[in-house]
């Protein structure tokens, strides 16, 4: 019977992970089998929420917030979702630390409370549906993150949504203003909006970049095109670059991250030596120029006084 049990908890698993959420138990007698086995390759990463263990620790941490999200749409069925929550189902980039919570989007005058997980706001407006899950609509879900998450992280999902949409920042600032129209937050919304640029490889990225324009740095140009002088075919992208007046390059930034040697995404087919030996070969290159480098984690780029110094010891000037 064991053998019997296991075998369809495994195929309630091959599902879920099929349609990328956790399992919802159907009744109360899959609900205790899953209870009994959480802790014993099975992860309860929600209440009334299932995946196997395994499957779970190989996910990111925004693939993880989807499958929960997923999982609760299931669950609860009259569930819609906004802010991050109902970003990362519209396909943004959102920050990771600003998906430890689901948002929830409630009637008004609805009293249910916020609890550990779950974020209640109450919105009256329209509803739109992603791959089966209830969100507010996507201006709404954008113009929410600025005017709800940290200059930052906002800023990360505001670049996002230019890429995303071929807006230009102007545009998205327009949309903004006027989706908020009544809305506390929208002052600080706008100001976001304004300094979004599609230019930002990741939310990473973004990220960092918001902290510097936060600490007075001068605002960088994205992705600077810098050619190979010893291989005139190739070119290079610099992740921020500090210009003169004239547009004589003064400091480059490059944000360093676990990913680009440990994520097969972004690795290209390549082993993790591959991808260490191309780094080198690309950064001689760049050195060529004789621009001062200023290499960080976003690690640092979060410890403000650290990532200060380190800035100003390479000469990133301030905004004037």
């Amino acid at each position: 019977m064991s053998k019997e049990v296991d075998a369809r908890v495994e195929e309630w698993m091959a599902v879920s992970e099929r349609e990328r959420t956790c399992y919802v138990p159907q009744g109360k007698g899959e609900a205790r089998c899953l209870a009994r086995r959480v802790g014993k390759g099975i992860a309860r990463p929600a209440r009334g929420l299932y995946v196997r263990q395994d499957a779970w620790d190989k996910l990111e941490p925004d693939e993880q917030a989807i499958w929960i999200i997923r999982g609760m749409a299931g669950l609860r069925p009259g569930l819609a979702f906004c802010g991050p929550s109902a970003a990362i189902i519209h396909g943004l980039d959102v920050p990771w630390r600003a998906l430890d919570r689901v948002h929830v989007a409630e009637q008004s005058g609805c009293h249910a409370r916020s609890d550990g997980l779950m974020v209640r706001h109450e919105y009256s407006g329209e509803l739109a549906q992603v791959d089966g899950v209830r969100v507010t609509p996507y201006v709404r879900t954008v113009a929410d993150c600025l005017r709800w998450l940290p200059f930052p992280d906002a800023l990360a999902v505001a670049d996002s949504a230019l890429k995303d949409m071929g807006w230009s920042a102007e545009t998205l600032a327009s949309r903004i203003e006027e989706e908020l129209s009544c809305c506390v937050g929208k002052a600080s919304a706008t100001k976001v909006a304004l300094f979004a640029d599609a230019a930002s490889d990741n939310a990473g990225e973004s990220i960092a970049r918001g902290v510097m324009l936060e600490l007075g740095y001068a605002k960088p140009v994205l992705q600077f095109e810098v050619p190979d002088f010893v291989e005139p075919w190739r070119k290079y992208y610099i992740d921020y670059a500090w210009l003169s007046e004239e547009g004589v390059p003064l400091v480059f930034g490059e944000l360093d991250g676990y990913r680009k040697t440990e994520n097969a995404a972004y690795m290209g087919g390549r082993s993790a030596e591959r991808v260490l030996l191309d780094e080198r070969r690309r950064e001689s290159r760049i050195s060529l120029l004789g621009v001062p480098i200023v290499r960080f984690s976003l690690a640092q780029a979060l410890r403000d006084w650290e990532f200060a110094l380190l800035l100003d010891s390479y000469g990133v000037p301030h905004a004037q």
